[in-house]
């Protein structure tokens, strides 16, 4: 029931955010600021795909979204790159429901 309520939450933040911000414009995701974009990582980069919120400092992520990646993936807030805040992790069948602090 835990799991399911968070699931909810976390469903319903990222409907209310996601027609909160405009969508990004360009390509260069290091210019992007206050709106809502998704890229991928660079070949050679650890592999991951980003769908989320970019915050006030061009290309920062920052407020909600989605990072996937090889072993797993993270839906929940950001905050300078990083997550933080309350989230859902899944890691090769492991899955977290709840705050995460600088990533951790």
């Amino acid at each position: 029931m835990k799991k399911l309520l968070g699931i909810v939450v976390l469903g319903l933040l990222w409907c209310n955010t996601g027609y909160a911000l405009p969508d990004c414009k360009g390509n260069d995701f290091n210019k992007w600021k206050n709106c809502i974009g998704k890229f991928k990582s660079l070949p050679g980069d650890a592999q991951y795909t980003y769908h989320g919120e970019f915050g006030d400092e061009p290309g920062v992520r920052e407020g909600f979204g989605k990072l996937t990646f090889k072993i797993g993936q993270y839906i929940g807030e950001f905050k300078n790159f990083q997550p933080d805040g309350l989230g859902f992790l899944k890691l090769e069948g492991t899955t977290y429901i709840g705050e995460l602090k600088k990533g951790k």
